[in-house]
């Protein structure tokens, strides 16, 4: 049996993308964990000759651990280059890619021509001013590092512009949880703060509340002296994450409708629109694309510019709200496509 290796960072495990793949024969998912030597030797305060004497008895002792890994029969990234027995394509996400600090690994594995090394993209990077973000340009930096075989998208703006290959909607693992009957909640929604959408969210906020709205807003700040906060917004300063994707998605279920804010430029979807579709939630966003997506219903999606485009009575209407969703948007159709081709 063919299979396919997925690389995702540790700290995205419990990522919405993974879940229908776990229990699947013909993928391995492997988490990018911190090279332990690469760390060991950057904070050494030492002279060059004593750090190649200890680089050579840290591979020395590298290659033992991997042989006793190898021998017990697990895998991990590491190992991987020794793992590639009836493996066909090995598919690096994007943030195991911002998580790598070398390509050694991946150029081992590349020593056997039977198998693909792909890179999937689940993060627009072309929109607006986004290339000349620090983060996209490491990225960009790093992906340029590497011979790909292929490098899939699921936004047609950066397959255009970059020449990525389109793979569609099919990164997302419906979990198996059910919508609050009655939620408590008029709108819902968990963004990470970027100054391009701060005034919209504020602008939203206020006006909604002002309205009697009931709106459930999480925003991730990554420094802790911002000072625009608005009283009814949950701002989180402390630790990486915002939220455990659960905790974000029962809150999501436990609202009447979902709050999308894309970045000005920016044309594909935000988690949003998938939980909307897989829970049957109402969607309020800001992004006139969504017409072209797969499933749009204008009587459970709106568009809004302006603030005074939105529809009140509409957003806390709580009549069912139903797409037919049949796992479309899953993974487990990605990674049969990679393998029949």
């Amino acid at each position: 049996m063919k299979k396919i290796v997925i690389l995702y960072p540790i700290r995205h495990n419990d990522y919405g993308f993974y879940s229908d793949l776990i229990h699947k024969e013909n993928v391995k998912l492997v988490s990018l964990k911190r090279n332990p030597y690469s760390f060991l030797l950057k904070n050494l305060k030492l002279g060059k000759g004593i750090k190649a004497l200890v680089l050579y008895l840290l591979r020395i002792v590298k290659y033992l651990l991997d042989k006793i890994i190898i021998d017990l029969g697990n895998i991990d990234f590491y190992s991987l280059p020794y793992k590639t027995k009836n493996v066909k394509v090995i598919l690096v996400m994007d943030f195991a890619l911002n998580a790598m600090d070398n390509f050694n690994v991946l150029n081992k594995c590349k020593k056997n021509k039977d198998i693909k090394i792909c890179l999937y993209l689940i993060n627009q990077i072309g929109f607006g001013d986004a290339e000349n973000r620090e983060d996209v340009q490491k990225l960009l930096q790093k992906m340029n590092s590497f011979k790909w075989d292929s490098i899939f998208s699921f936004d047609k703006h950066d397959c255009e512009k970059f020449g990525f290959q389109y793979m569609g909607f099919n990164y997302y693992s419906m979990r198996n949880l059910k919508s609050v009957s009655n939620p408590s909640k008029d709108l819902f929604l968990a963004v990470c703060y970027s100054k391009s959408r701060e005034k919209i969210i504020c602008d939203v906020y206020s006006y909604l509340a002002k309205a009697g709205v009931k709106c459930d807003i999480h925003v991730k700040l990554w420094n802790e002296g911002y000072e625009n906060m608005i009283d009814g917004i949950h701002y989180i300063t402390k630790g990486f994450a915002m939220m455990t994707y659960e905790e974000c998605l029962k809150k999501a279920l436990d609202s009447n409708c979902l709050l999308e804010i894309i970045r000005p430029g920016q044309e594909g979807p935000t988690l949003r629109y998938m939980e909307a579709v897989c829970y049957n939630k109402k969607l309020l966003t800001n992004n006139s694309q969504i017409t072209e997506y797969p499933f749009y219903n204008p009587q459970y999606m709106k568009i809004f510019d302006k603030v005074e485009d939105i529809d009140i009575e509409w957003l806390t209407d709580k009549s069912p709200v139903e797409y037919y969703y049949k796992g479309d948007f899953s993974p487990v159709h990605l990674v049969d496509e990679l393998l029949c081709n």
